[in-house]
């Protein structure tokens, strides 16, 4: 199954995991206030080369964003 976790006072998704990948636990990157901004390059390595789940998605115009997004890091553009 998949097992989420939730603030008690906001309800935020705090974590996210599954039985298929124990050894792997999603954290929510907006719980992060890092000084250097939302994108945390100091606390996170980003996966530039893939969108995870994508198959999943409900709006695949966001998929094609996210991944023009993630093109433009990889090439410094942003």
């Amino acid at each position: 199954g998949a097992y989420r976790e939730f603030c008690s006072t906001c309800s935020t998704t705090m974590f996210w995991d599954c039985d298929f990948r124990r050894d792997l636990i999603d954290i929510s990157v907006g719980l992060f206030e890092p000084e250097e901004g939302v994108g945390a390059e100091r606390w996170l390595e980003w996966a530039s080369e893939r969108v995870s789940f994508k198959n999943l998605a409900m709006s695949k115009s966001l998929v094609g964003s996210l991944k023009n997004g993630l093109r433009y890091l990889k090439e410094g553009k942003i």
